[in-house]
């Protein structure tokens, strides 16, 4: 199953579900010059839903999913950019009166607030787990368990 961007600019695919409320943010640039320039490209997609949460979406150069390498990169177009990724970053938010607050997980390496190499069928499971959540949590409850492939 693959993320894509829709083409239309409404929103995103996951496989073959719309999500047509995401805001979608994209970015490609050439960062440094010379023998020394590489091509930085991300995707980012903020998936807000009716409890106030956000479930947050990133691709790119050097994000934990399927264009990691790219950050190892020297030179524009020397590899090949998955602008579908099977793998995503995902991170869960949620405003409160002091602003942004990123909630942290609890997995088998330790607490983070960013899930790291998400395939797009849990990604779907995840956005369907927030949307069930009550306001206000500090800890997003979603053991994870990452196994070596």
């Amino acid at each position: 199953m693959k993320l894509r961007v829709d083409p239309d600019g409404r929103g995103i695919w996951l496989g073959d579900q719309h999500v047509p409320w995401a805001e979608v943010r994209v970015e490609d640039a050439v960062l440094g010059e010379g023998p020394d320039a590489f091509e930085h490209r991300s995707r980012h997609a903020w998936i807000p839903l009716e409890n106030g949460y956000r479930v947050s979406v990133t691709w790119g150069t050097g994000t934990y999913g399927s264009n990691y390498s790219l950050l190892d990169v020297l030179g524009p177009g020397e590899r090949e950019w998955i602008e579908e990724p099977t793998e995503v970053e995902v991170a869960i938010v949620r405003m409160d009166d002091d602003g942004l607050v990123v909630l942290t997980y609890h997995a088998d390496e330790g607490d983070d607030s960013v899930m790291g190499w998400v395939g797009i069928e849990e990604l779907v499971d995840i956005i369907a787990k927030v949307a069930t959540w009550p306001s206000g949590l500090t800890e997003a409850p979603i053991p994870r368990v990452v196994t070596d492939e």
